[in-house]
């Protein structure tokens, strides 16, 4: 019962942290203040959660968070800046393309995989590819595809140092550090585009949910990472893509082509399929 209140938890977090991260960018903050106060308030939140915790927050090596603060701050940057050209169901739906692209990698990489996740797989980048060539009829910008897809890559990329920090490292160590790339990253590309540090007092709240939602959904996947396999944990991810769609229809009052929300839904549900990796039917004979 826990794993299911758990699951809607971070469904719910998704949706809403999606959301916010578009109401910011429609406000007209540049996506580096966005990342710094955003990445600022999770990091507040999650530091009292390992306080509270007693977790031990000092690296063992320093090598491999050096190269997680690079790669995680940049992907980050990517992915709150193709905002500015997509709608916020369609990044979310493209940020779960880091689950295909895993399976792939991890097949060519000679590691186990069922055969079921590995053809699905290729079937989601078919997909992908239709749906970023359809991006004038589902009314979106191609341009941020680029900036979603060079996201998705980083985040493969980081995922695999993770794996490997994980053996030596605590769950709640590599939740800072992750959480200070983007702040780090937030105030160099504030800083390089001079755009200035200031908010409006009436728009405080909203950086402050959106720091907030961060946080949870950092600390919901480390628990989550600890209960079960990778692609498992990306369950609730890929369902909160499809509850961020739904959610932007609610609070923007408005409804997508039906091309659009058909190809969400046929690809949150192939994703579903890959995360759950289902066994064969078991053939049922009549008595």
């Amino acid at each position: 019962m826990l794993k299911y209140i758990l699951f809607l938890v971070v469904i719910f977090l998704v949706a809403a942290d999606n959301n916010g991260i578009e109401a910011l960018t429609d406000k007209g903050y540049s996506s580096g203040l966005i990342m710094l106060y955003r990445g600022l308030g999770a990091l507040c939140v999650f530091l009292l959660f390992a306080v509270y915790r007693k977790s031990d927050l000092k690296p063992k090596n320093w090598k491999p968070h050096i190269l997680r603060l690079i790669i995680n701050g940049l992907s980050a940057w990517f992915l709150i800046y193709s905002f500015k050209f997509l709608s916020a169901g369609t990044v979310a739906l493209f940020q779960r393309m880091d689950i295909p692209l895993l399976i792939l990698i991890a097949v060519f990489s000679k590691n186990y995989r069922s055969s079921l996740q590995f053809y699905l797989s290729i079937w989601t980048i078919f997909i992908i590819i239709f749906f970023v060539l359809s991006a004038n009829i589902i009314d979106e910008d191609p341009k941020g595809f680029l900036y979603v897809g060079a996201s998705i890559v980083l985040s493969a990329l980081s995922f695999f140092i993770i794996k490997k920090q994980s053996e030596t490292e605590g769950g709640m160590s590599l939740g800072v550090l992750y959480l200070s790339g983007i702040v780090i990253w937030g105030v160099g590309i504030t800083s390089y585009s001079g755009a200035g540090l200031s908010v409006r007092m009436e728009d405080m709240w909203l950086f402050i949910l959106s720091g907030g939602l961060l946080a949870l959904i950092s600390i919901c996947s480390i628990i989550l990472f600890k209960r079960y396999h990778a692609e498992k944990v990306r369950l609730p991810f890929a369902l909160g893509a499809l509850a961020t769609l739904g959610l932007e229809m609610i609070i923007e009052n408005k409804v997508f082509t039906v091309s659009h929300i058909g190809l969400s839904v046929l690809l949150t549900g192939i994703m579903i399929t890959i995360c759950l990796n289902p066994s064969d039917p078991i053939k049922i004979s009549g008595k």
